[in-house]
Formats: structure tokens, sequence, C-alpha cells
């Protein structure tokens, strides 16, 4: 069987155009043709590749359609000779993390470009059959988009992850696809193309497999549907992964680099016999005392040095000179006796040991053991290295504490937290952030567009352009939002009241993000239109009650009162508020006013006091009687004195009157009692007169309250 070359696999006949050509006359060509790069000659000579990738990046930069190919064109060119072999080709492509290759002939003539289709179609049944199925390739984080978003969306999203597509999804289920090669034959619609939606401009419906087909069956989709990547679903049409061109040939890198690892340990064998002449030689000596961190010993199979160079002579904990007893001075710098033992049998059976000893003081060592051999095979003894890693041990054990405490201080905070990128889309989110939105985790938020997510529309349902959302302009030009009256939608549809305040992020003195923090204010809102609605009945009642009332501040200055006090003063409220009594009575009633108050704040309680007042709108002359109480916050903190006055003068007459007419009935009851006095008086005088005249008396009573005989 042949195996191929890098000239047996150009599928399409070579596009060339000059630098000074224009980027829309290329993309047309590129279109027309079904190509993925075009190659760009001057004199001559290969100066650039133009590919589907810089016509998205000029697409997502809305680069003038003129531009010239110099401006834009991939450089320098990656070319290899035709009679490259397929793997060898393909680790070059690899290696040079490029998605094209220039094929040239003997002479470096240009013969074609191929790209990861031209390898893909190239894949024998037996590179296929060795992966069973789909899902051991494919591509799990898959980008998507919902189809309300735009063809700029997909260009920044795929310029940023530098991925070849996005996947328009919604709920889950892909609807469509658009790639690098649908960029290209956009990008020849101008300038409005960008503006365009997904929804109009996707591939759909989208070619899906499931997980479970078997690779080359998934290959021949491929092939058959002429396409370069397949949408993995499950069984409830979910989408679950992607599988590219890309990922078909990882194990031809693999298996390229599998005869790279023979190659490499064969030569490995002859380095260690150079190696071997180079001790002879004195020369190993001198190279390992060149590196001052990493100390060596070697010893005997009685464990004696007989190698060490400067490092372990010095400055490792070991300090061991040849001839020395290696496993005593291993103990004597602290390390632990079993831990010898360990290396060395592990060495012995497995032929070698690695790992980290951590000493007191918060010293770490890394620590590797090898048997010695001789040129035939022979052991002859062991090699020891160390290391001392105690501040990369702490930059780590730093950094993870850092780490750990940011994701702590993001989860402990009640608000949600999340950043955003230049895109829109969320970098890093707290749960609370998750759990305010309606998500299980914040990784459900991670990798999604927070504007399509969650602030999409209006509180009356109404659409909510990104290019007016603060924080849209927060990321896109920095500035800084604080908005309070407005709502964001849960997963499930339905909308809450949030204040959410977004900071733009810098880098290197360059805008990269943003950074938002927001929080629920339901019951916040449901709380003040309470407090509201209870203030405006208080304030009511206030100001429908006949009573005198107003509040001083403890210097005697008004801070509010009634329609019925304003009367008193012949002033409105907004004219008294501010003021004290001194600007709108006489200084003696003022100072008499003023007297009450201090009584009032010094008992600390309720007093009450009878004043005369004149009413400034009418003229009345009334009684008040005054009732003035200190008035505490809920803090306890002394807000001023609360009078209430109530008129009663009515009464006051209504008692004088009462009062006058008890004393006539006084007067007439004592008027009435003197005459029935003197009536007994009159008959117990008859009485005494008959009875001296030998008669019976004629009143048979002559007590008070008794009658006739």
């Amino acid at each position: 069987m042949i195996r191929p070359t890098l000239v047996h696999l150009i599928s399409a006949p070579l596009l060339t155009l000059p630098p000074e050509a224009g980027l829309i006359d290329a993309a047309e060509r590129m279109s027309a043709a079904g190509a993925s790069a075009m190659l760009v000659i001057q004199d001559g000579r290969s100066v650039g590749l133009l590919t589907e990738r810089d016509v998205l990046l000029a697409l997502a930069h809305s680069v003038d359609p003129h531009q010239a190919l110099s401006a834009v064109m991939s450089t320098p060119v990656n070319a290899a000779p035709g009679s490259l072999s397929m793997r060898e080709a393909y680790h070059l492509l690899v290696s040079r993390s490029h998605r094209h290759l220039l094929v040239t002939g003997d002479d470096g003539a240009p013969l074609g470009i191929v790209d990861e289709s031209d390898f893909r179609r190239h894949l024998g049944m037996e590179y296929l059959v060795k992966v069973r199925d789909v899902k051991s390739l494919m591509t799990t984080n898959v980008l998507t988009l919902p189809p309300n978003a735009t063809v700029g969306d997909a260009a920044l999203m795929m310029e940023r992850h530098h991925v070849s597509c996005v996947v328009v999804a919604e709920g889950g289920n892909p609807l469509g696809i658009i790639t690098e090669r649908d960029m290209v034959g956009l990008y020849r619609q101008g300038a409005e193309a960008r503006a365009r939606s997904l929804a109009d401009t996707m591939r759909h419906p989208v070619v899906a497999v499931k997980p479970e087909l078997a690779l080359h069956e998934a290959a021949e989709s491929m092939r058959r549907n002429k396409l370069r990547r397949l949408v993995v679903v499950d069984e409830a049409g979910h989408l679950v992964g992607i599988l590219t061109e890309h990922d078909l040939l990882k194990r031809l890198e693999d298996e390229y680099l599998d005869v790279l690892r023979g190659v490499i340990r064969e030569q490995a064998r002859e380095i260690d016999q150079i190696r071997h002449d180079l001790d002879e030689q004195g020369t190993l000596d001198l190279i390992l005392d060149c590196a001052p961190e990493l100390a060596v010993v070697a010893v005997n199979p009685e464990h004696q040095v007989i190698y060490a160079n400067a490092a372990a002579r010095s400055l490792c904990a070991w300090h061991v000179e040849p001839g020395d007893d290696f496993p005593a001075a291993f103990e004597r710098a602290g390390f632990p006796a079993a831990l010898y033992a360990q290396m060395t049998q592990c060495a012995h059976r497995d032929g070698g040991w690695s790992g980290v000893a951590d000493l007191s003081l918060g010293r770490h060592f890394e620590l590797h053991a090898a048997g010695l051999l001789e040129p035939q095979g022979e052991r002859h003894g062991m090699v020891f290295t160390c290391r001392d890693v105690s501040t990369k041990e702490a930059g780590q054990r730093a950094l993870q504490e850092a780490e750990l405490t940011q994701r702590l201080l993001l989860e402990s905070a009640e608000e949600g937290i999340c950043g955003i990128d230049l895109a829109g889309v969320c970098t890093f989110a707290n749960s609370a952030a998750a759990h305010l939105l309606g998500l299980s985790s914040a990784e459900d938020l991670v990798g999604r567009r927070i504007h399509e997510l969650a602030h999409y529309n209006r509180a009356d349902g109404t659409p909510y352009p990104r290019e007016t959302c603060p924080v849209c302009k927060t990321y896109t030009s920095g500035s800084v939002a604080r908005v309070v009256d407005e709502v964001f939608w849960r997963a499930d549809g339905s909308s809450f009241a949030v204040e959410y305040r977004a900071y733009p992020i810098h880098r290197d003195g360059r805008l990269s993000g943003a950074v938002m923090v927001f929080r629920d204010r339901t019951a916040e809102q449901r709380t003040l239109a309470r407090l509201q609605a209870s203030e405006g009945r208080l304030r009511t009642l206030i100001q429908t009650i006949p009573d005198l009332v107003w509040l001083k501040d403890p210097q005697g200055v008004y801070l509010a009162c009634n329609p019925a006090f304003e009367r008193f003063f012949g002033a409105k409220e907004a004219d008294i508020v501010g003021k004290t009594d001194y600007d709108f009575v006489a200084c003696e009633q003022a100072d008499f006013f003023r007297a009450n108050d201090d009584a009032a704040l010094a008992a600390d309680h309720p007093s009450a006091n009878q004043e005369w007042i004149t009413f400034a709108d009418d003229g009345r002359r009334v009684l008040l009687e005054t009732t003035k109480t200190p008035m505490h916050a809920v803090d306890g903190q002394l807000i001023g004195v609360l009078g209430i006055g109530r008129d009663i003068t009515e009464i006051k007459l209504h008692e004088a009157r009462l009062t006058e007419q008890l004393e006539e009935l006084r007067r007439w009851h004592e008027a009435t009692l003197g005459r029935e006095t003197r009536v007994l008086e009159l008959k117990r005088e008859v009485n005494e007169l008959l009875r001296r005249a030998g008669e019976a008396p004629r009143y048979g009573s002559v007590e008070p309250g008794g009658g006739d005989a």
C-alpha cells in the first residue's frame, strides 16, 4: 500500500492574487471556489496566505472591503515540500499552530494548499476504527448564541475563543450553525452583514449525530454532506458536543508522537553512551557544575559517594563529598531514613523514584533516584538529584490561597457578581448571581451573554437594545453604571426588580471587560410601598384633623405642620419649615412657646398647658390646650418636639355657663328650703296653741318631709 505524501492531499486548484488586490475581491473568489485559503504572490514570491480566519477577523472589526490583502493576510507562509509524509506534514501543521500548508515542489514553486479537510479525506478505515465512537473524540465545550444574536456577535466570539464555528441554539436545542466559511460569503454583502441576525444567516437544519455513533460512520457523514463538523445531540435532541475534522485528526498527531517518542528513546540511549564518554573525559562534571540549583550525587553499591557536583557539595542540604556515607548525610540533612530506603527500593524495582520531601521551617525538596548502569547494562550504583523548590511551593500555595480567598469572597456575597468580557460573555460568576437568575450553578452562567440572558426586555416587556444598555456601555466604552429602576429576567421567564452597578476592568491600560454587582429589590420595593402607603395614611390623618399639629427640632426650628397650624401663622407649610416662632409671633409669645418646648424636652415626657392664641388668617382668638411631647428616632436620637393644639374655647364657655346655672340652682334650693322650714315652725306653733286650749293637735307631723295628720 502506497502511503500518501503531502502532494497527494492537494484537492483544489491554487487561487492567487497580488498583495495590492482588494479584500472583497479575494472573498468573492474564495466563496465561489469554496476554498479555505488563497496564496498572495508578489514578483513570483509567496508573501502571504489569506484564510477564512483572516476574513472572519476583517468582518468582526469592520475592515474596509477594499483594504489591500497585504494589510490582512497571514505571514509568513507556512510551506512544506510535497514529498513530506502525511503524518509528518500534519505534525508540522499542528506544531506551528496553523490550519493550512502551502505545498511546494522540489524547485520551491507553489503547487497547492492543503487544510485539515484534505487530511481527513485521506484517513483510512483502519485509522477510524481505532476509536470506537463519536463521544471519544468530540469537543464538549461548545460555544452557542441565540438566534437573535447578530453576525457581528458571532464573529467576535469566534475570534475571542479561537474557534471556527458557533452553534445557534435555544433552550439547549441546536437550530443551526455559522462557520468561518459562512463569514467569507457574508463579508461580500458589505457592512450591513454584521447587523444581520443569526436566524437569517445560519445554516439549518444542522446535521446531528448521537455520541454513540461509530466514528467511521460520522466521518462518512462528513464526506457525504461535504461538512467539516457535525453537531452531537443526546436522545432528547439537546446539544452535548461537536465533532470537527480537527478532532478526527487528533490521533494522527498522537501516532506521530508515538513514532517520535521511539526515536527519542533511541537518541536517549545514544546520549547515555555519550554521557559515559564525557564522564570518562571529565566533561560531565563540568556540565553538572553549571547547574547551581540541581544537586547530583552518584553512589556505588555500598552507598558511598563516588560523585557530587558543586551544588551537592555546598549549596544543597546534603553537603557531601566523594567518599562520604550517603545514607548518613541524607539523614543528617533532615530527610527521614525510611525515605532513603523507599527511594532505593523503588529505583531497584521500578527503575526510578520521584517525589517531594517536606522538611522543617517550610523547606521543600524535589528528589529523584535512578539506577546507575554500566554500558553493558549491569547496575553499578545509583544517582540521586535534589532541587530546592521551597519558593516554587510557597508561590503555588500563595496562588492557591489567593484563588480560594477570591472564590470565598465571591461566594460569601449576597449580591450577584459576574465578570463580562468585551463580547458581553460572562467569564466568572458567584452562586448568588446564578440563584438570582434562576440557574442551577455559576457554571451555567459562565460562557453566556449576560444581556441576552437577563436584560433583553424592559419591565413592560418591550425589547431593551444592547446599544442603550448601561452594562454594555461599561464594557464597550468604560463608563460606570448604577441603576435602581430596571428589571432582570430569570431563566423561567419571570422578572424581578433589580439594582445593579457595573465597573470597567482595565488591563495594561486597555479596557478588557467589566464586573457587575446586582441584587433583588423586590422585597425592598414591597416594604417601601407599604411604608409609603402608611406614611400617606398618616399624612392624610394629620392633614384632615382640626387640631393644630407641628414638629420642631431641638433648636425650635419647624420641621413640619398641618393645614390647621398654617392658618394660625397665616402661611403655608413650605414657608414655615426652616423658621422659628420669632418669625411669626411677638417676642413675648415666642418666648412663652420656647419655654414650654424646653420644659417638655427637659422632662422627657409629654407636658400640657393652655394658652390663648390669635389666628393670623382671620383674627380669631381661641384658647388652646397644647400637649408637647419629645420625639425620638428608632435609634433613640432626639428629633425634636411634637406639638398638638386643640381649640377648647367652646368647652370653656360651656363650662362657665354650667357653673352659673349650678349657682342659680343652689340659690333657688336654699330659698325653697327656707320657706318649708317656716311652714313647719307655724304648724308646731298651731299645735302648741291647740294643746293649751285642750284640743287635739291639727297637724300629725311637723318634721321636715312629713305630711298632715
